[in-house]
């Protein structure tokens, strides 16, 4: 009976640790990163598999049009949830911090990150508005394109993808500076993989430095938690032992 309220105590110690805390604080966190990273990386399949012509030119035959016309709906699905989920953690992101570390060292480090690395990107800023047209204005206007193109060497080339009209997305008036900089920029033909391919890039190196700057703000949290889990699994191998 000793035994077992010993373990009981010992076990609460691990449950009420401020590194747990920390623990699953991080683990509430990454749901908002993996939502935004897997509608990424759908986005971004559905994309390459239209720019693949070996799998993707029946679709441009005229009798696999309504085919055609249902992969051009679910790019958009895809690129709805995308932006979506974009303004989404970078809205999560701000709450996190503001919630757990108001006017600590993390915070300020992270402010100064934010502002060097995000703030001022007219790519960041573009796909962030772009959030805002689709939510007040409509849906982006997505093209599927195949075109071919001599070499100069008496053959073709051939390409496919994905892109947005410049023309009709400048009819909106809601874009701010940086993000209308950056459309001013690009052709007429803006195209969707490019983009969202840099602005994840930019993303994950963004998180992926918060979640271990995180870390090393509560290192002596984690090493307690640690502590304390080994000296279970140490005195109670049986537990371990039940629990695989």
């Amino acid at each position: 009976m000793e035994t077992d309220k010993s373990e009981w105590k010992l076990h609460n110690r691990i449950l009420e640790s401020c590194g747990m805390a920390v623990v699953n604080r991080m683990y509430r966190r990454g749901f908002t990163g993996n939502i935004f990273s897997m509608n990424a990386l759908e986005l971004d399949k559905a994309i390459e598999t239209i720019e693949d012509l070996d799998i993707s030119l029946p679709l441009w035959f005229a009798k696999n049009r309504e085919e055609q016309v249902q992969t051009h709906r679910e790019i958009n699905r895809l690129f709805h949830n995308f932006l979506a989920s974009a303004k989404t953690l970078v809205d999560h992101t701000r709450i996190f911090m503001e919630t757990y570390y108001a006017r600590s060292a993390l915070e300020k480090r992270y402010a100064e990150r934010l502002q060097k690395t995000l703030a001022d990107d007219e790519l960041c800023a573009f796909v962030h508005d772009l959030r805002n047209y689709m939510l007040h204005y409509g849906l982006p206007y997505t093209q599927m394109h195949l075109s071919f193109e001599n070499d100069g060497n008496g053959g073709q080339h051939s390409s496919a993808g994905v892109s947005l009209d410049k023309k009709r997305l400048r009819e909106w008036s809601g874009w701010k500076g940086k993000s209308k900089r950056f459309l001013d920029n690009q052709g007429d033909a803006v195209g969707v993989r490019q983009i969202t391919a840099s602005y994840t890039a930019k993303i994950k190196e963004f998180n992926d430095w918060l979640d271990q700057e995180i870390k090393l703000h509560h290192a002596t949290d984690l090493e307690e938690l640690h502590a304390l889990q080994k000296e279970y699994q140490t005195r109670y191998p049986r537990a371990k032992s039940e629990d695989s």
